[in-house]
């Protein structure tokens, strides 16, 4: 190994001037430096000849500001010291006007022999070319060093190394993005008869569309940036760039592709990459978290299986909302922020809120949001048009009777929040006690029981009147509801099934599945070609199927529960439908059928179900027919259907893993699992297969 120290002195290079290094005195490595400058050595300040002079620029501009900075307390040192002369001679005169009424002879006149020295100095008129060299000498030696300063900083692109050119700006969620200039960024925009039709088809929209942007104030602000786009801030730009790209998805779907833009949707949501990345959205505040939530949105309109990239970008907006300060109500920042702001904060708080407790869910993580931090109060019940930037104090909320963009998040609030809590308590690492499962279930269907009748669900066919907004939003809310009923109660689903304590909890559970499931086959039916969500089935996003696809497993594990029954009478007993939940089964299965070609997800649930429909009706025809040889022949089936599938799906033997059996069944690894699929190598524990259940011999070879 060589040694780390060498023999003898290091031939460096020299950095200072002759003179400074004989003095031992800090050089500013001017030409000439600062130093021999002041001891009018300008002349022989000399480096030497393989010195480095130009390589510390940072120590140079320091020495500037710091000039600067002492020229400006120079002139505040002077500034104050003739205040204090002014002070002093408005004294001194006001004693003498006093004196004058006792003894006219004892006046004292500035100027005179009487008056001290110090107050005749201080009031004699200073000469001309005095005034100058106090008044505008410095103040132009500042600018002229602001300027030079300034100069030094506006590095030319020949100074800039070439792989520093080359290199691309790199989120790490939004990803890779080339920055061009606000030219470029406001030329890529469509014309504006395109974009006035995108953003009033985009406030036209009722559904999946926040409340985060006032009507208004957008309007305004629209209008200015077609007097002078290049002067609008690049935030708001990439705020307007995501409003177009969600309009053109809510288009593109709706007419099924059919829709033509000058520009897709893929730039658009670049552009408004590229304005985010160009207004440094970590550092900024205005416009950002619209900007980024709308982005968001962009993003998961269309998307038919779950994507952890949005899942990653929600952690950034809500990392973004708590650095400024959006989880604390606007009361506490007091006259900081006008009510219009603090109520617009409500709004989008509340949304990212909602948006965190679903996206975590799906996930199946806990929230990011911890909420004993959190005070951010429910927002008013407002329409856009009764407050303004303008506004000094927000008027009285409407009654929840009277639609407004917010009266939807304001309902789902309550819900949400119940929901969030069982969620919490059911990732908890110790296990709730069942007399608290019970309270939270009781708490659960009181708030539900208190939404506005307009929020309640009713059956499509009989919602003519209603807007599918309307109808989609109800929808939503019970679905959300239902999903808190069975995420409460289905760890009870596979524990003591002997035990008819927790039948309570069974049935809860199952009976929400099944009427999420009828809710399924409703919006199926309605939204087929001439149906009445036809040409709104857009609307049943991802976070709707991840839904029906919980309750089709809870279903599935009730049956594979009432199989191991002594006997279908003794199931039934207890309160369940075998033949009802095996029919909800059967037609949830030719529903995630139609959509498998597009789903991955919807191709493993149609697998799952069929298998579990074929075990299921096997066992009935055994108990007829003599159960050994039904088994026997239902084994060699289901193990080539098994065969088939797992070549195709190679990811749905864990998924049957999970429900097969019923005494070990890990929901949150379901939670998690629903958005593995599709990733390559999925990598969750999932339980031991039982294979009696399916009717498999593993000695004979026939496991998976």
């Amino acid at each position: 190994m060589e040694p780390i120290f060498r023999d003898g002195k290091r031939n460096r290079r020299p950095t200072s001037c002759e003179q400074c290094r004989t003095r031992k005195l800090r050089c500013s490595r001017g030409t000439p430096c600062d130093e021999c400058v002041k001891r009018g050595k300008g002349e022989s300040c000399a480096y030497a000849s393989n010195a480095i002079r130009n390589k510390p620029k940072a120590r140079e501009l320091q020495d500037r500001l710091r000039k600067v900075e002492d020229m400006v307390s120079e002139l505040a040192r002077q500034n104050r010291l003739s205040q204090e002369m002014t002070i002093i001679s408005r004294n001194e005169i006001g004693e003498n006007l006093k004196a004058s009424y006792a003894s006219p002879s004892s006046v004292k006149v500035p100027g005179c022999a009487t008056t001290s020295p110090r107050v005749r100095n201080a009031l004699r008129p200073p000469r001309e070319e005095h005034k100058v060299t106090l008044q505008s000498s410095p103040w132009l030696s500042i600018v002229d060093e602001i300027k030079e300063i300034r100069e030094q900083l506006a590095v030319t692109p020949s100074s800039i190394p070439e792989e520093t050119l080359d290199r691309e700006d790199v989120d790490l969620v939004l990803g890779a993005a080339h920055l061009p200039t606000i030219a470029e960024i406001v030329g890529s925009l469509p014309p504006r008869p395109v974009c006035d039709t995108l953003v009033s088809y985009y406030f036209g929209s009722k559904y999946m569309v926040f409340p985060i942007i006032h009507t208004t104030k957008f309007q305004t602000e629209y209008e200015k940036f077609w007097m002078n786009p290049h002067a609008a801030p690049v935030l708001w730009i990439g705020l307007l760039y995501a409003v177009l790209s969600v309009s053109s998805g809510f288009r593109q779907i709706r007419t099924g592709g059919s829709f033509e833009s000058p520009i897709t949707i893929g730039a658009l949501q670049t552009k408004t990459i590229q304005c985010l990345l160009l207004g440094k959205y970590i550092h900024a505040s205005e416009y950002v978290l619209e900007t980024l939530i709308l982005h968001l949105e962009s993003k998961f309109i269309g998307s038919v299986d779950s994507s952890l990239d949005l899942w990653h970008l929600m952690g950034i907006i809500i990392r973004t909302a708590m650095r400024l300060g959006y989880h604390r109500d606007a009361k506490v920042f007091g006259e900081r922020l006008s009510p219009f702001d603090g109520e617009m904060r409500r709004r989008v708080w509340h949304t990212i809120l909602q948006m965190d407790g679903l996206m975590s869910f799906q996930m199946g993580v806990p929230s990011m949001i911890p909420m004993e931090y959190c005070n951010t109060s429910i927002p008013s019940n407002l329409k856009d048009s009764d407050f303004s930037p303008e506004s000094t104090s927000l008027p009285p909320a409407r009654p929840l009777t009277d639609d407004t963009p917010v009266l939807y998040t304001i309902v789902k609030a309550g819900v949400m929040d119940m929901f969030k809590k069982v969620v919490a308590g059911t990732q908890s690492p110790s296990s709730p006690s069942y007399a608290s499962t019970i309270a939270l279930d009781a708490s659960i269907r009181e708030i539900y029981s208190t939404i506005p009748d307009a929020f309640r669900m009713k059956p499509i066919s009989q919602s003519l009147m209603d807007s599918s907004a309307v109808i989609m939003n109800r929808c939503a809310v019970e679905v959300l509801f239902l999903k808190s009923i069975i995420v409460l109660h289905r760890p009870y689903l596979s524990t003591e099934t002997s035990n008819p304590q927790y039948d309570f909890s069974r049935l809860a559970a199952v009976d929400a599945a099944l009427v999420i499931l009828h809710r399924q086959d409703e919006l199926h039916e309605t939204s087929q070609p001439g149906g009445r969500l036809y040409e709104d089935r857009w609307m049943i996003s991802s976070l709707t199927l991840h839904d029906f696809l919980l309750a089709a497993m809870v279903v599935c594990l009730s049956l594979s529960l009432g199989l191991k029954s002594p006997s279908e009478s003794s199931w039934a007993s207890r309160g369940h439908d075998f033949e009802g939940q095996l029919k909800a089964l059967e037609k949830s299965k030719t529903i995630w059928d139609s959509t498998s070609h597009v789903s991955t997800e919807a191709r493993t649930a149609a697998h799952i179900l069929e298998l579990m429909i074929r075990k299921v009706k096997g066992k009935k025809a055994g108990k007829g027919a003599g159960i050994q040889e039904s088994t026997t022949a239902l084994s060699i089936n289901v193990s080539e259907s098994l065969s088939q599938t797992l070549v195709e799906e190679p990811h749905v033997d864990a998924m049957l893993d999970m429900f097969c059996d019923e005494r070990s069944v890990d929901w949150r690894s379901f939670d998690q699992y629903v958005h593995e699929i599709g990733s390559p190598g999925p990598n969750i524990q999932m339980p031991e297969m039982d294979w009696d259940l399916f009717g498999l011999d593993p000695s004979r070879g026939e496991n998976l």
